[in-house]
């Protein structure tokens, strides 16, 4: 069977101590778990000594881990998952002490795929390595600020107006997306007045390629009437009326992709009827430039049948 190995780290700034503290108790790790956060109703039981942990949830399914072996900078553990399929899997997380009381911390995993599903490698690396930088990028957090600025919220679906808009699409690679969108947002906001934007501030998800680790997008603004001759390199369109399933991140953007997890386990589990052929949209509530980044909000709208 394809085997299936996914490495990511970070870099914290942190003593190993505390680090291994967050990282070596299951009591600790269910509270930077990329998979617990975008599944309230999950339930969760870690035995007493924090050395296993199990858990069942609508949107996650169910399995257990067991630390199998564990010394101050290496853990092992074997995790089994039971629904919505069974398989297996080892991952370890190893800690380095760096320069100046940093902690490089290493999240690995070792897995099989059955031989008919080998065309979908590639994806499921992918998939499973954004689970893994989610989840270190949590861990960052408490170990350095003794947080997690990343909140969820499922608001019932909201029907949305639609808008004419004005964009810049593109593809670009996931890594460099952050900073390729960010700059194109600025080169939108250079002319939101000679297009007579009417607020909605919006990204639109066309294609994430996740062997590639490519995306395809449209950052946008919405126009109070269509704009037939946008800036020279823009383009212009409408997004259609619909209603929308939403879930509400609030905290800084570098955790979105917490609210994207849980969007895509709801669409997974089929709590609704998605409307195929209607792309995901990303919608921005209130601005970087004067709200500070633990109040961001960010809404991930999936248009329903």
């Amino acid at each position: 069977m394809p085997k299936v190995h996914v490495s990511k780290h970070t870099i914290i700034d942190a003593s190993l101590e505390k680090v291994h503290s967050l990282t070596s108790d299951f009591h600790q790790r269910v509270r930077w778990s990329p998979w617990l956060i975008t599944d309230p109703k999950a339930t969760v039981e870690v035995n007493a000594d924090g050395s296993s942990y199990t858990w069942e949830g609508p949107r996650v399914g169910a399995g257990e881990m067991h630390m199998t072996s564990k010394s101050d900078t290496h853990m092992e553990s074997d995790l089994v998952f039971l629904k919505p399929w069974k398989s297996k899997a080892k991952t370890s997380m190893s800690l380095e002490k760096i320069k100046d009381n940093k902690t490089k911390v290493t999240w690995s995993m070792v897995t099989k795929m059955p031989f008919f599903l080998f065309f979908m490698k590639n994806m499921m690396k992918g998939l499973i390595g954004m689970d893994f930088e989610r989840g270190l990028t949590m861990l960052k957090d408490l170990s350095e600020l003794d947080a997690i600025p990343s909140t969820l919220d499922f608001p019932s679906p909201q029907d949305f107006e639609g808008s004419s808009y004005v964009g810049i699409k593109r593809k670009t690679t996931i890594v460099d997306m952050p900073s390729v969108m960010a700059a194109d947002f600025e080169k939108l906001n250079t002319v939101a007045s000679e297009i007579d934007a009417n607020g909605l501030l919006f990204s639109q998800y066309h294609k994430f390629d996740f062997g590639s680790g490519t995306v395809v997008y449209t950052a946008g603004l919405g126009v109070k009437a269509k704009n037939n001759n946008p800036p020279i390199g823009m383009i212009s369109g409408d997004l259609a009326p619909a209603s929308m399933m939403t879930v509400r991140h609030t905290g800084p953007y570098r955790h979105i992709g917490n609210a994207w997890s849980a969007a895509q386990f709801m669409v997974r589990s089929k709590e609704y009827k998605i409307k195929r052929g209607y792309h995901p949209i990303e919608i921005y509530r209130n601005s970087p430039a004067d709200t500070p980044e633990n109040q961001l909000m960010t809404d991930i709208c999936f248009a329903l049948k």
